[in-house]
C-alpha cells in the first residue's frame, strides 16, 4: 500500500513511476554465485534499478529487521544501486521497531554511495484504512516524493545538495517529465497488526 501510494503520487507530480511488486518476481536466494539468473529476472531488476535516477523501496519490518526479501533483492542487483537516490517505505505491526531500517539504509549509502533521503517514512496498522495511507504518513510519503522528484544529487566528498528542481517547482515551473524516472520496489507488506 506505501509502494503504490508513492507510485501514485509521484505520477501525480508528473513523474515517470514504476511500480514493481517483488511477489511477482521470485528472485532466488542469494548465494554468491554467478549462476543465479535462470530464467533473466536478476537481469531484468537489475536493468530497472540500474536505468532508475531514485529508488523508492518499501519493505516490511519482521523482527527489528527489514525482511530477506529486500536484503535478497539488493544483493542481487548490487552495483546497479552506485549512486541512486533512495527514499525508504516502512511498515510494521507495531512502533517499537521504527530503527529497523537503518541498517539496510547504512548498507547502501556505505555499500553504494547512495544518497538515502533522511526521513523515512514508518507506518504501522493505524496509518491506514482499507486500502489508502492516511494522516501524517500520507503526507510524509508526500513530502518524500517532492523531495525525490526534485533531484537530490551526491557531490564531493559526501555533500548532499538540492538542485535547482524544487525552487523551480515552487515557482511554479514545469519540470521535464523525461528528465524525472522514479523506480518504486515493494515487497508484500502483509496486514500490519
Amino acid at each position: 500500500m506505501l509502494a503504490s501510494h508513492a507510485a501514485t503520487t509521484l505520477r501525480g507530480m508528473a513523474v515517470d513511476a514504476e511500480l514493481v511488486d517483488l511477489r511477482n518476481w521470485p528472485l532466488p536466494l542469494c548465494d554468491g554465485t554467478h549462476e543465479q539468473d535462470p530464467d533473466g529476472r536478476v537481469s531484468e531488476l537489475t536493468g530497472k534499478v540500474a536505468g532508475a535516477d531514485a529508488v523508492v523501496l518499501a519493505v516490511p519490518i519482521y523482527n527489528w529487521m527489514v525482511n530477506a526479501a529486500a536484503k535478497n533483492l539488493i544483493e542481487h542487483t548490487g552495483a546497479a544501486w552506485r549512486g541512486k537516490r533512495v527514499g525508504l517505505l516502512c511498515a510494521a505491526g507495531g512502533g517499537s521497531s521504527y530503527m529497523g531500517v537503518m541498517s539496510l539504509a547504512n548498507a547502501v549509502t556505505m555499500d553504494f554511495r547512495c544518497v538515502v533521503l533522511p526521513g523515512f517514512v514508518y507506518a504501522t496498522g493505524r496509518d491506514f484504512e482499507g486500502d489508502a495511507v492516511v494522516g501524517q504518513v500520507a503526507e510524509r510519503v508526500g513530502a518524500m516524493c517532492e523531495a525525490l522528484s526534485a533531484g537530490w544529487s551526491l557531490e564531493g566528498a559526501g555533500r548532499i545538495e538540492r538542485q535547482e528542481a524544487m525552487s523551480q517547482r515552487r515557482q511554479g515551473n514545469d519540470i521535464e517529465a523525461s528528465d524525472q524516472r522514479i523506480q518504486v520496489e515493494i515487497q508484500k507488506l502483509g496486514t500490519p497488526a
